[in-house]
């Protein structure tokens, strides 16, 4: 998908694996641009993959992965929260 300013945005959806990852919500030290937070779709948590920031949301059926270039972390949220379960 390409943002309104041409920049790149990926997305993947597949079936919840068995080995789902898990993302520890508490942390010792926490880590600048990593979070977990929530959205219509379900649980969800961002992290800094490379220059790109990766968001994956597990909704009750469905892992949907986010690869975002050029955004910051505010805006690969708002992209990441955009997505809704049907």
């Amino acid at each position: 998908i390409l943002s309104p300013q041409g920049r790149s945005i990926g997305v993947s959806q597949q079936s919840i694996p068995s080995n789902m990852p898990l993302h520890q919500s508490q942390t010792p030290v926490e880590i600048p641009g990593e979070k977990s937070f929530e959205t219509n779709a379900g649980k969800g948590h961002i992290g800094l993959w490379g220059d790109k920031y990766v968001a994956d949301i597990v909704t009750k059926t469905t892992w949907v992965i986010v690869n975002v270039t050029n955004f910051n972390v505010d805006q690969s949220l708002a992209i990441a929260n955009a997505f809704t379960e049907m």
